[in-house]
């Protein structure tokens, strides 16, 4: 098929015919393979698929026990721990899964997505069909109440016309008919975390973050538009400031899509806008001294020199103030125009970690804290019975009050494997 063709490029949310899957190789050459080869992308997102579970809440029959669960896309091995002995093993077993979108996102390939590497597709693996175990419906988790064992959950879905709304029903508010309750004899909390925007202004109404199919498409698209308009623009300044691409976080998601996007410019963008490339510049900032500030002082010093050669501005050491439109604000007072802003700066709490202030003993990073066996503590840090929480969301206290493990993604694997392996022997 050869490069990856423009049209599909500008196809926003452009999804392969039904039957194939397209995958791209070394020398970014588009090919298409059928179902049978998906293999290397797919396959990945296939074997975890029972990860998806973002402050939702599935709902699991086992036995005379009701396990509810709430969990992310980040989980990467809860379908792997469900395959336990005796998980389902009883034929009555059924597998309620509640969660706000209709399919599982693996996350890692996100950055590939946002500039055409790979289309949506790939990364996506749709919740129901998985198994015959599983009933789907979508729905947000928003409270729990651990003393009467129960959590409340509100459906994601859109209002539905008055012609089929009963009269009983329509009695009720729209929140109300959307409303529904569960009860629970063991659950687990696996919940993940939304992006840090550490209150400064502006943020959120001008940046881009980068954890879902929907923000891929809105970076891919708005990349595209700032090449456009710098097209038609007869100032160089204009040019430049539409031109310039920023990406403040120099953790490992700012890293990979700065990585992925300076690829898109320099193999596909150079072709298409030739005459532009003098005005291209692509800058990553980050408040620490290094990126990859988290990971073995080799790796962070390899990276920056890498993306120094390769034209990557790294500016570390700089402290965003406010972000305006089209404009980032330093603290230093410095002014600095942008075409395109993502948003990669760490995690935070979502709204169903932070609406268990009180409840839970939390880490000062407002992480859950749970004992070495994942179970959860109250605030006095005792035990909370049959409650359990793992992931992004969770760390593990140690036994001198230090926390052992904050990057619980890291294990979750062993940490999935464990809980599952509890509740069969329980």
């Amino acid at each position: 098929m050869g490069r990856i063709q423009v049209a599909e490029r500008y196809e926003q949310g452009c999804i392969p015919g039904r039957g194939c899957v397209s995958t791209v190789s070394q020398n970014r050459e588009t090919r298409r393979y059928c179902p049978e080869a998906r293999g290397a992308v797919n396959g990945a997102a296939r074997s975890f698929l029972f990860v998806v579970f973002y402050s939702r809440a599935p709902q699991v029959h086992f036995g005379r026990s009701r396990f509810v669960h709430l969990f992310d896309s980040r989980i990467n091995s809860f379908a792997s721990a469900c395959k336990e002995p005796g998980f389902f093993s009883l034929s009555d077993d059924v597998f309620f899964l509640f969660y706000s979108r209709n399919h599982f996102l693996f996350t890692p390939l996100l950055a590939s997505t946002s500039v055409g590497t790979l289309e949506f597709r790939c990364i996506t693996e749709p919740v129901r069909g998985y198994t015959r175990n599983v009933e789907y419906h979508q729905a947000w988790c928003d409270t729990v109440d651990f003393e009467h064992n129960k959590v409340d959950c509100t459906l994601n879905l859109s209002p539905s016309p008055a012609i089929h709304v009963s009269q009983s029903a329509r009695r009720l508010s729209t929140a109300g008919m959307n409303q529904l309750s569960l009860n629970y004899d063991h659950l687990i909390i696996g919940v993940g975390s939304y992006s840090n925007t550490f209150n400064i202004p502006g943020v959120k109404e001008h940046a881009f973050f980068l954890k879902e199919v929907s923000d891929a498409r809105k970076i891919r698209s708005r990349v595209l538009e700032c090449f456009e308009r710098a097209e038609m623009s007869r100032s160089d300044e204009e040019k430049n400031g539409l031109l310039h691409f920023a990406v403040v976080g120099g953790g490992p998601t700012g890293v990979e899509f700065s990585s992925e996007l300076h690829d898109f410019i320099r193999e596909d963008c150079s072709r298409l806008f030739p005459g532009l490339m003098n005005h291209v510049t692509l800058a990553v900032y980050d408040v620490a001294p290094t990126i990859l500030a988290n990971f073995d002082k080799s790796l962070a010093e390899y990276c920056m020199n890498k993306f120094r050669r390769s034209g990557i501005e790294v500016r570390t050491g700089t402290v965003v103030d406010k972000v305006e439109d089209g404009k980032l604000v330093l603290k230093d007072g410095k002014e600095i125009p942008f075409g395109c802003l993502v948003w990669s700066t760490g995690l935070t709490e979502n709204p169903l970690t932070a609406s268990l202030e009180g409840k839970v003993l939390k880490s000062k990073s407002k992480r859950i804290l749970t004992d070495e066996y994942l179970r959860v503590l109250d605030p006095e840090g005792k035990v909370i019975p049959h409650v359990y929480a793992l992931g992004d969301c969770a760390t593990i206290k140690g036994k001198n009050g230090g926390f052992e493990n904050e990057a619980l993604s890291i294990c979750v694997n062993a940490q999935c494997t464990h809980t599952i392996s509890t509740f069969c022997r329980s």
